[in-house]
């Protein structure tokens, strides 16, 4: 338990998640009291996270990580794991939530998780007080049949810790749920931080994924997820009719990122995708292991929407094997003419 000191150390952090300066404070007040490894750990995550990406210094920084990692992670996780999934997470690929283990360390705390709703539910206030937690995987109680996700889903969308998360990723679930259960969530009004949503693939109802269009146009309303900033859909179906949501969408105003990777979006969809107006600000946008074709790529090359992409993901196809749905070097061109280094095709 920590003290009364460190945990005001502790708060001060928890409330001020994206300010490193507590952070900082705290590294310095635990080495004057004899925790060295553990102030020179937060100091190089918080280092580490201002570098490019590509700076070689990154590198230097994440080896030392991973040997205090090696060394001292189970202590530091103590107090955490107890509320944490105690079980492997999906880990079949492209299915699979974004993390691979129950919880990751970012600028020296834990912020991202893997935990149970019930435990979410009861311990929602030991959690936060122990950790800044803003990106959390979900782990539904599939043992007990389907009618839980509904019980479970309408107890979870009153919850106002809910409020404290930035990702909310619902990737890799095997749900047996009707749809109305997911989209009941995503009407919580505590969702208001929320800035990415991962919805990939979960096994759903005849084994079709679990996002059907109803939940885009839920999403692309003004009444929820005001803050949203990256939308994955991917690997699930109706790509064509998410497409034809978005192009009616009130909201999405502030979406920089979208996938909609293996969704069977056609040369059609694509067309409609080109002129939806909530698109302005996006940044990123994923198409691949879609079969566009050049009707497709001449439509996005002609997008009034898509002015502000810095990369946009496409296959040439076919990704279903359909010679007419292959992309031909006069669809490429136009799509290279148009986007420049901002294209990449994945095949």
């Amino acid at each position: 338990m920590p003290s009364t000191h460190e945990q005001a150390f502790l708060q001060a952090i928890i409330e001020n998640p994206d300010d490193d300066a507590p952070r900082l404070v705290y590294a310095d007040w635990l080495e004057e009291h004899g925790n060295v490894e553990r102030a020179e750990f937060i100091r190089v995550q918080v280092e580490g996270a201002r570098l490019p990406m590509k700076d070689d210094r990154r590198r230097i920084l994440e080896r030392r990580e991973e040997e205090l990692l090696k060394e001292h992670e189970e202590t530091w996780t103590a107090g955490l794991q107890p509320l944490l999934f105690d079980k492997p997470l999906p880990s079949d690929g492209l299915h699979a939530p974004l993390l691979t283990q129950p919880w990751y360390f970012e600028r020296g705390f834990i912020e991202r998780v893997a935990l149970r709703i019930d435990t979410f539910l009861e311990r929602g206030a030991d959690l936060f007080r122990l950790a800044p937690v803003r990106w959390m995987w979900f782990a539904f109680n599939q043992e007990e049949g389907e009618d839980v996700y509904g019980t479970e889903h309408a107890r979870l969308a009153t919850c106002p810790y809910l409020a404290r998360l930035t990702t909310l990723d619902l990737s890799g679930h095997h749900f047996d749920s009707p749809i109305t259960c997911t989209n009941q969530l995503l009407r919580s009004s505590h969702l208001t931080a929320l800035k990415r949503l991962y919805l990939r693939y979960g096994f759903g109802l005849d084994d079709v994924g679990f996002v059907d269009p109803s939940t885009v146009r839920l999403l692309a309303s003004r009444k929820y997820l005001p803050s949203l900033r990256l939308l994955d859909l991917s690997l699930n179906e109706h790509g064509d009719d998410y497409a034809k949501a978005l192009l009616r969408a009130k909201g999405f105003r502030h979406l920089e990122s979208l996938s909609v990777r293996g969704v069977y979006l056609s040369g059609e969809g694509a067309e409609v995708l080109a002129r939806v107006p909530c698109l302005t600000n996006l940044r990123t946008l994923d198409l691949s292991l879609n079969d566009i074709g050049d009707r497709g790529a001449r439509a996005l090359a002609r997008s009034p929407c898509l002015g502000k992409l810095a990369r946009l993901v496409i296959s040439r196809g076919p990704v279903t094997q359909e010679p007419e749905d292959i992309m031909t070097e006069d669809g490429s061109r136009a799509l290279q003419e148009r986007f420049g280094a901002a294209l990449s095709f994945d095949a």
